[in-house]
């Protein structure tokens, strides 16, 4: 029974950090999209750099996301160091962008194939 109780507190306790986990997550998105968005507007400081702006979002966002998790999400836990602990999220999320990046291309890159079988399926059936 008692090993009950200790695995149940133990998926209670995960559950709940995932939760935040997840909360961050979605409102480092929320950041990064919005000025995203915003930096390439034409009021946006850098309407002609959309790349820029995207590193600057990424920047911000992740910095959020770093800090949220650090003093919300995983208060509890005990700390390396700011500076390490920055730089190795700083770079999972770079590997991540870098992931995120290419499946971007290789589904748009799909999606463009996708659309021109279309387009040529659709000319065959058209009457000559």
């Amino acid at each position: 029974m008692r090993v009950v109780r200790s695995l149940y507190g133990r998926v209670a306790h995960l559950r709940h950090e995932v939760a935040k986990f997840g909360s961050v997550g979605l409102a480092a998105f929320v950041i990064d999209a919005g000025l995203f968005n915003y930096l390439v507007t034409p009021e946006g400081s850098l309407h002609k750099h959309p790349l820029t702006a995207k590193a600057v979002s990424t920047a911000v966002a992740a910095t959020f996301a770093y800090f949220a998790n650090r003093h919300w999400t995983w208060r509890h836990r005990s700390r390396t160091g700011l500076g390490r602990e920055y730089f190795l999220f700083f770079v999972v999320n770079l590997i991540g962008l870098g992931i995120a990046d290419e499946l971007s291309h290789q589904i748009a890159r799909g999606s463009a194939f996708l659309a021109e079988d279309l387009l040529l399926r659709g000319r065959q059936l058209l009457p000559a």
